[in-house]
């Protein structure tokens, strides 16, 4: 568990240190919101359960996830984890 989490940590820390340097401006890109990007492309596994994705409104499937960290969270999402593709399969995702 303990090595779980920090092998988490190195891979958020490395993903931000690795993809920083590629974000664009923000001014150059029309930016979605969080509630947005979740109806479009999270909400479609995430409100039926689809593949053991822990569903919207699950507290209690959510509570070990999120004690797990906000930037593990993160990169869980951005890289994919168990059955879910990097950027719930939206390659076209960014930062």
């Amino acid at each position: 568990m303990f090595v779980r989490k920090i092998g988490a940590r190195i891979l958020a820390g490395s993903l931000f240190v690795c993809l920083f340097p590629m974000a664009q401006p923000v001014a150059a890109q029309t930016l979605k919101s969080g509630e947005r990007v979740y109806n479009e492309v999270c909400s479609v596994c995430h409100s039926a359960g689809v593949a053991g994705a822990p569903k919207f409104s699950d507290k209690a499937t959510w509570a070990p996830l999120i004690a797990e960290g906000q930037p593990v969270l993160t990169a869980h999402a951005w890289v994919g984890v168990r059955g879910m593709p990097a950027k719930g399969g939206r390659e076209d995702l960014r930062l």
